[in-house]
């Protein structure tokens, strides 16, 4: 390697941080950026045990698979972002950045910004020379090559298992030079860091690099420690191998053709792009087939041909060339299509480790030729011609690296650059129809697809109408949505999203036995995609075949332990079917990794009140409201118990924010209220309550037999009877309207009517039959309070207590009714219902407050 001028380069140590600030510059505009589509939303945004961060969950972490790979140390990261986030009051979205997001995209520029410095470390500490290691961490800081792992949030991965590469370098050297058992254990630490972020295939080849210049043999030790280090490499290379193996065999059925060919065009694909950084972008697809026809295969040969000619000149004059090319090939090797480990040629991202040995080809030469000029043309000549080509290289690089940047702003973005490299492929204008629909850009994802269509009529049709059918929807073109979607199943009909992309319009447009089927297929084809599960379990659910929902939910879970949405299903489902320890159980588990769930605190409370733990179940609905305050089953709830504790006033809230919130139109709500402010004695608000009811639903009867109930309490007469009347029309009226018809029967003197109506409300055994009992006891003991003459509610309560068997109160009831009634008919009749009854005799002549009494 070329040496220049050691005591020189010592002097350009504390410039150092010049890579780091260019780093942090680089990355600026990307703090403006929001999570990506795929990996940011399954591996960060959406993956509970990294948005849910604990001390638990991040153990769990390291013991399970990320989907196809093995990378715990960046979902700590990110884990660890949330936690970061959560103490400083923000919260992450898509819609506002600034809200939280920043703080991703800044731990991302801040690992870059690191990673310059470690490079920095690596070339001066290995090559020996400070000019070399400074241009070439500076290369790697604004280098627009390196913004999309930068810029995308899981390109944390890449640039984690680089940052870890490049410290396990370090102390590999350190090691070399001072051998010690505590730099060994901190190279093996290191590696095992970068293995555990993603798998890092090029390391020990790396580490061999360390003799390779130093032209020195290692102590034992050194070997010890690179043997382990290469195992632990090969331990990781298989496990991620058995993880992916499904990726890598359809990449290996997908591309077709010379794969030495294919390789050759991609190794020109990277250097042309790292010398001539243009025509960057997110995706880069590739052709199924290559030959050597390629059109692109001469133009990548020479590029190929050209970095040998760099490893030639290097062996004669600077090896700095060859260190470099070493240092590419050994990393970027993994990712070529020689061995393919994705169906792509190409990608960005790939590049962010294996081109620090471009950057160290370049710095090398360009300290070369400084050294050359300098000799010819002297120290005056050189420094400023130097220095300018360096400031003028760093401008136009972080010029384009910004405008690289814009390209990872979000999905429109993304997908609109895309659009613009490769118009010719159909798949990148569905990508970017699918982009505006998740945008909310729906009239654009149609015209996106129908320009598609248009250019290309044949391909991917089904894809296309999917998109269109969805956007259609959000829209309101329900039948034309419908329409697309029946057609893209229709070509498609072994393609599982359309079954899904079907089936839920048809679960929106209340279609759902059309789309149980629709559901069905699509868990078929695709057994663990769980929203088309859970769309299936909810559409049971609606349906009323819980069972069916239950072994639904139950699937989703085996696919995802975590999924909050079938968690809280199946707590409903145990608890509706009385297995109340089995869903308090399931919640309580919920809730330790999503506390913030309030639907599930809500649930729990019911459980502990059905428990007996009335405590518990009020400390449940509180935070329920503490978390989303629109919901009204804990409200009610709440409501009912502090009622029941005797704190009227904050009941009274509680109640009518239930039945605001619930638009007064739920019945459920507003009869727990009516009961309150009956017992209050506030009958002109229990009326008015129901009044608003009926203004939501005017044709309700149920509700206007409430209402005419209330105005009966409150001995309205004739307004009870109009609404009343109406409620009595139907077939189905009501207990409301059975029970107002009893009290105005009783008022009316029609006593065959409302004994009929008793009769039939006797034999109702249910608990809303218990609950009508209490009703009409407590009116009929108001009504004879304030109509001491009326022998009816005496009649009436005859019947029910015999009905109850409480022969007593029946007793009772006939000793006051002969004191009242002057029809020795109807007295006749009245005895003759206690025929049966069997009672011992008592002094007590009282009316309907002893019979109160007794019961």
């Amino acid at each position: 390697m070329f040496s220049g001028d050691p005591e020189g380069s010592m002097k350009l140590n504390y410039l150092a941080l010049i890579p780091v600030v260019l780093a942090v510059v680089m990355g600026v505009p990307s703090l403006w950026g929001g999570f990506l589509s795929g990996d940011d939303i399954e591996l960060v945004r959406d993956h509970v045990l990294v948005n849910h961060p604990s001390f638990e969950h991040l153990l769990k972490l390291f013991a399970i698979p990320h989907r196809d790979l093995y990378q715990p140390i960046p979902l700590t990261t990110f884990a660890l972002n949330f936690a970061a986030i959560k103490v400083l009051g923000l919260e992450p979205t898509v819609d506002d950045p600034l809200a939280g997001m920043w703080v991703f995209h800044l731990t991302n520029v801040l690992i870059h910004a690191l990673n310059a410095w470690l490079v920095w470390r690596v070339v001066r500490g290995v090559g020996g020379h400070g000019a070399v290691a400074l241009l070439a961490a500076s290369l790697f800081a604004v280098h627009p090559l390196n913004v999309e792992p930068v810029a995308w949030l899981n390109g944390r991965m890449m640039m984690l298992s680089a940052t870890f590469t490049l410290a396990a370098v370090i102390f590999a050297d350190r090691l070399f030079e001072r051998p010690g058992i505590g730099r060994a254990l901190w190279t093996m630490l290191m590696v095992v860091l970068a293995m555990m972020s993603k798998v890092s295939v090029g390391l020990p080849v790396l580490l061999l690099l360390i003799p390779l210049v130093r032209r020195r043999r290692p102590c034992s030790l050194w070997w010890v420690m690179f043997a382990l280090a290469a195992a632990v490499t090969g331990f990781f290379v298989v496990l991620n191998f058995l993880l992916s193996r499904s990726y890598l065999d359809t990449s290996g059925a997908v591309l077709q053709g010379s794969r030495l060919t294919r390789t050759v065009i991609a190794l020109g694909w990277y250097i042309s792009h790292y010398l001539v950084p243009v025509g960057l972008g997110p995706w880069h697809p590739t052709e199924k087939l290559i030959t050597l026809s390629h059109p692109q295969f001469i133009p990548s040969a020479i590029a190929v041909l050209g970095l040998l000619v760099v490893v030639v000149f290097s062996v004669r004059y600077w090896r700095g060339g060859v260190v470099g090319v070493i240092w590419f090939l050994a990393t970027i090797a993994v990712t070529l299509p020689l061995v393919p480990s994705r169906n792509v040629l190409a990608a960005e991202r790939y590049t962010y480790l294996p081109a620090i040995g471009f950057h160290w080809i370049i710095a090398t030469a360009c300290v070369f030729a400084f050294a050359a000029l300098r000799r010819r043309g002297g120290t005056k000549i050189a420094l400023p011609v130097g220095v300018g080509a360096c400031v003028l290289a760093c401008v136009v690089l972080l010029a384009t690296a910004w405008k690289t940047t814009g390209y990872y702003e979000g999905n429109v973005a993304r997908f609109r650059r895309t659009a613009e490299l490769y118009p010719q492929y159909v798949e990148v204008w569905m990508r970017l129809a699918w982009a505006y629909y998740d945008a909310g850009q729906y009239e654009q994802a149609v015209k996106t697809a129908d320009d598609a269509l248009e250019r290309y009529p044949e391909s991917s049709r089904g894809d296309l109408w999917q998109v269109q059918g969805m956007a259609l929807l959000r829209c309101g073109a329900v039948e034309q949505a419908l329409a697309k979607l029946e057609a893209a199943v229709g070509i498609e009909s072994d393609e599982g999203m359309a079954h899904v992309r079907l089936a839920t319009a048809l679960a929106e447009c209340g279609r759902l036995r059309e789309a149980v089927p629709h559901y069905r297929r699509a868990v078929e084809l695709l057994p663990n995609y769980n929203p088309g599960i859970i769309g299936l379990a909810q559409a049971y659910r609606k349906l009323g075949q819980w069972e069916e929902a239950a072994r639904a939910f139950d699937q989703a879970l085996r696919n995802n332990p975590y999924d909050p949405t079938a968690s809280s299903a199946l707590a409903e489902f145990e608890l509706s079917s009385g297995q109340v320890v089995s869903a308090t159980g399931r919640l309580e588990r919920l809730l330790d990794w999503m506390p913030e769930h309030a639907v599930a605190h809500a649930n729990l409370g019911v459980c502990y009140s059905r428990l007996g733990r009335h405590r518990e179940a009020e400390r449940e609905c509180r935070r329920a409201l503490a978390l989303d305050a629109t919901l009204v089953p804990p409200r009610l709830a709440l409501a009912m118990r502090l009622a029941r504790c005797g704190v009227m006033q904050e009941a009274g809230f509680h109640f009518g924010m239930a039945a605001e919130q619930s638009g007064y139109a739920d019945i459920e709500v507003l009869l727990p209220y009516s009961d309150f402010l009956i017992a209050q004695a506030d009958l002109p608000a229990a009326a008015a309550l129901w009044a608003k009811g009926l203004e939501q639903r005017p044709n309700d009867p149920t509700m206007a037999g409430w209402y005419a109930w209330v105005c009966v309490l409150a001995e309205r007469w004739e307004l009870a009877w109009r609404v009343g009347e109406a409620a009595s029309q139907v077939e189905d009226r009501g207990v409301g309207a059975a029970l107002a018809g009893i009290m105005l029967d009783v008022h009316a003197d029609r006593p065959e009517r409302a004994a009929a109506a008793v009769g039939g409300l006797c034999a109702d055994n249910s608990p809303g039959g218990n609950q009508a009992h209490d009703r009409l006891q407590q009116a009929l003991k108001a009504y004879s309070s304030r109509h001491a003459n009326n022998p009816w509610p005496y009649y009436l309560m005859i019947i029910m207590f015999d009905a109850q068997g409480r022969a007593d109160a029946a007793r009772l009831a006939l000793e006051a009714f002969e004191q009242v009634c002057t029809d020795p008919q109807w007295i006749r009749r009245a005895r003759s219902l206690r025929a049966n009854a069997t009672s011992q005799p008592t002094k007590n002549g009282g009316r309907m407050e002893e019979m109160e009494n007794e019961k």
